[in-house]
């Protein structure tokens, strides 16, 4: 849609995202960006891209650097869309999701309190 187009172009629904978690725990948005980065740096080498593996138990090892944007894509995907269905309720539409999936997946990083945990 053009409003989901000019969300994305300014960074704006990347903010929106961002305040979503930091509602949860301003903790929150900072383990994601840790993450992004221990990704990156580890992707760096094949120690780092096992480190990497077992830490998210991929069914199978990054197996260059490039993955890791791979890994990227698929875990930012998966916390916008908590946000977008960030309903006050459970929802079952597409798959079951829980009443404020963000929170819930918020929660979740903070019980384990690592960055690719």
């Amino acid at each position: 849609t053009p409003l989901k187009h000019l969300l994305r172009e300014t960074n704006g629904f990347t903010k929106i995202e961002t305040e979503a978690y930091a509602n949860v725990s301003a903790i929150c948005p900072e383990l994601i960006r840790q993450g992004w980065k221990e990704l990156y740096e580890s992707a760096q080498t094949a120690t780092g891209r096992i480190h990497v593996s077992e830490k998210l138990q991929l069914c199978h090892p990054l197996q260059s650097h490039n993955d890791a944007k791979i890994i990227h894509g698929w875990v930012s995907d998966a916390l916008e869309t908590m946000v977008q269905y960030g309903y006050p309720y459970p929802t079952s539409f597409y798959n079951p999701v829980p009443a404020y999936p963000f929170k819930v997946a918020c929660e979740r990083m903070l019980d384990v309190n690592e960055p690719l945990g």
